[in-house]
């Protein structure tokens, strides 16, 4: 399976298209209403779930044990997951304005949330499904990667242009480039 969002929905209850300039606030009075992301069987590439999460989810990621699917959503600053099992949100998380990339350790233990409209990674807590603590990585944290063995991420920057190499044991940057 592969799973893909969408927040340009259409039709009768759906209200007008989700768009990158927004807080959950102008959200809510411009009439926008939750996204949705799709299921696709990859064999018939045929859609098998369609699962509501958050408003305008820009990063999807499923954890290495099969579990969970994060969705981070944008305008309504929060993280949907979803059990995979079922295809319904078991928690919905406060994360702080503008949450975009994810990445999970390889023993589906804890996420990583990169919150863009600050200076914080946010951690959540894969085993009860609560937040962990967030740790500064520097200015508009966009995308992070998780090295194979659980010990470093790697987080893009926006604003600076810079590349960033976090020590996970530490929550210490411990070196960063200019891209």
């Amino acid at each position: 399976y592969v799973y893909v969002s969408n927040y340009s929905m259409y039709g009768v209850g759906m209200g007008p298209e989700g768009n990158d300039n927004c807080t959950p606030s102008s959200a809510e009075a411009a009439g926008d209403t939750n996204s949705y992301v799709y299921r696709i069987d990859t064999r018939s590439l045929k859609i098998d779930q369609v699962i509501e999460v958050g408003l305008v989810p820009k990063f999807l990621a499923v954890t290495p044990n099969d579990r969970y699917l994060l969705v981070s959503n944008w305008c309504s600053y929060n993280l949907s997951i979803v059990d995979i099992a079922t295809g319904k949100q078991v928690a919905l998380l406060p994360m702080g304005p503008y949450p975009r990339g994810i990445a999970i350790s390889p023993d589906s233990r804890t996420a990583y949330v990169a919150i863009m409209g600050s200076d914080i990674i946010q951690k959540v807590n894969l085993d009860n499904l609560t937040l962990g603590g967030s740790f500064y990585v520097g200015s508009n944290p966009r995308h992070v990667v998780i090295d194979p063995t659980g010990t470093y991420l790697y987080v893009s920057l926006n604003s600076p242009g810079e590349v960033v190499k976090v020590d996970i044991a530490t929550e210490q940057v411990v070196t960063s480039r200019q891209t």
